[in-house]
């Protein structure tokens, strides 16, 4: 019996090593790919390096994020847009609307969830309107309209990536 057990604890560590394999070798890629990045950027004047290239390597770098859940089962998600869904998404900003109709709908998402087959493992973030009546007209001031609105929903997203 004793035997058995140790042969049957041998196996269960042997198993999980199995499993999270293909993860481990992926993230050993990427952790290559980011060396080899910054070894090629080191080589470079500064003048070469913009902002614009710098965000488009990181872009790529998330890219190559989502290839390697990817390939271990993990999807990223992002919900079409319409009501606020609160088993699969998380509020992290309310943008004001005086829309009554936008109030409780996803503005922009602002990054994804991730979901393995039917488990959600993390949920998608998202900016949702919040509806505020408009106030009365004061001399000179005038109420946020709606492209307003979606002016600061586009600000978010940008701010965000």
């Amino acid at each position: 019996v004793d035997r058995l057990h140790e042969e049957l604890q041998q196996h269960r560590a042997g198993l999980a090593t199995r499993v999270a394999r293909p993860l481990i070798n992926g993230m050993i890629g990427l952790h290559d790919d980011m060396g080899r990045l910054v070894a090629a950027l080191r080589t470079k004047p500064a003048d070469e390096f913009s902002p614009e290239r710098f965000f488009a390597l990181l872009d790529g770098l998330q890219e190559d994020l989502e290839i390697v859940l990817g390939h271990n089962g993990i999807a990223a998600y992002r919900e079409p847009g319409g009501p606020f869904d609160p088993r699969r998404q998380k509020v992290l900003k309310k943008i004001v609307t005086h829309n009554e109709h936008l109030a409780g709908t996803v503005a922009v998402s602002i990054r994804p969830g991730f979901e393995q087959g039917a488990e959600l493992i993390e949920k998608e973030r998202v900016a949702i309107y919040e509806f505020e009546p408009s106030a009365p007209d004061v001399a000179g001031a005038s109420p946020l309209h709606e492209s307003e609105t979606d002016s600061s929903a586009t600000e978010i997203q940008q701010q965000e990536d």
